[in-house]
């Protein structure tokens, strides 16, 4: 028997695929049609190949079938990955926030920051390079979001348009970043002062309904994130039934009027979590977090429990065809079991129809 893992969407449904073991995340959308959108990128623990294209080849897709990519933001835990994302799908256009595409700084980085890429350390500075130098040799360019851009209409209604970053995040987070790189204060990663408020956020709007996926979004009391996107009047927006959480369900990624002005009532939210390596009390969502976020919604699925352990394979080589065949169905095995996934599915044009939520791996429903 084929298992549901295997079997891919529909023409016309809508689908929103989240992978996350607990350090990193990615999300693969299908937007109708056989086509499809990647947001944010992570590994799979086994193979240390992208979620997101080892979850397409899983059902039968094409990278030639990605026709968006998005980087929320470059923090790590979201962007591991994204090079290769943006190699094997050439069919489609990268969408990066406007707060790190300064041209000094991507001189900077180009220049200054190339030894990493050639001592083969996998880092941030490494996938922004590679990605963009993947771009430089198709002749093209990243295309820069800031709040209101709509990246995709298609002829089945879907749309999918950025509520941030805004202009004024987006240049105070510039003017910070040439500061610190000038001052060799980056070498290993890409980080903004504030590169939660330079994320993001999408809304994937079809029929009357929606899917907002909050990124790394966050409100304090210095930077409003979340207040300058609930502020902004500029559009009308279908309220969404499926909210991805925004920064990993914490506190400081939530607003009261998300759920009140973005959201339909009790929506299913999915939470991806986060644990700081190597230290054991650092992770997100809390418990009060998590009981905050069922009250307000009808079903709470997280893609592995808080604090847990990335499961790790590995590979060995024997001469023996038998036994080498034996291993790739083993190998198959474990690949499959570090699919932290959650999946919801529903039809694009039924606006009556409920979504179908599916569970892999570590990823559990929260009661």
């Amino acid at each position: 028997m084929v298992s549901k893992l295997y079997q891919s969407p529909c023409s016309d449904e809508i689908e929103i695929s989240m992978f996350g073991s607990g350090f990193g995340e990615s999300l693969v959308i299908h937007i109708g049609n056989n086509d499809w959108m990647v947001v944010d990128s992570c590994q799979m623990a086994s193979t240390e190949e992208p979620a997101a294209l080892c979850y397409l080849k899983e059902i039968g897709v094409s990278p030639d079938n990605v026709k968006i990519i998005v980087a929320s933001h470059w923090d790590d835990d979201h962007i591991m990955g994204m090079s290769e994302i943006v190699k094997k799908c050439s069919n489609a256009e990268f969408y990066i926030s406007g707060a790190v595409a300064n041209k000094k700084f991507i001189t900077i980085a180009f220049e200054e920051l190339q030894a990493n890429v050639k001592e083969g350390k996998k880092t941030g500075i490494n996938e922004y390079y590679n990605a963009f130098f993947t771009l430089k040799e198709r002749k093209k360019v990243p295309k820069l979001v800031s709040e209101n851009c709509i990246l995709l209409k298609n002829k089945d209604g879907v749309s999918i348009s950025s509520l941030s970053p805004s202009s004024e995040v987006i240049g105070e987070s510039i003017k910070s970043l040439i500061k610190d790189i000038e001052q060799n204060e980056y070498t290993t990663s890409i980080s903004a002062p504030i590169p939660n408020h330079t994320s993001i956020v999408l809304l994937i709007e079809f029929g009357k309904d929606g899917i907002l996926l909050g990124a790394d979004m966050e409100e304090d009391r210095k930077f409003k994130g979340w207040s300058t996107i609930l502020n902004n009047k500029l559009i009308d927006r279908n309220k969404s039934s499926v909210y991805k959480v925004a920064h990993h369900g914490s506190k400081t990624g939530d607003h009261p009027e998300i759920w009140e002005d973005l959201l339909q009532k009790t929506p299913i939210s999915l939470i991806a979590p986060w644990k700081l390596p190597n230290i054991k009390t650092r992770y997100l969502p809390q418990a009060d977090d998590i009981s905050r976020i069922r009250n307000l919604s009808s079903q709470v699925y997280i893609s592995s429990p808080p604090g847990k352990e990335r499961k790790k394979t590995y590979k060995k080589v024997y001469k023996n065809k038998k036994v080498s065949m034996a291993l790739e169905r083993v190998k198959a095995q474990n690949m499959r079991a570090d699919f932290n996934m959650i999946r919801v599915r529903k039809n694009i044009t039924n606006d009556t129809e409920v979504w179908r939520c599916e569970i892999f791996g570590d990823a559990m429903a929260v009661e």
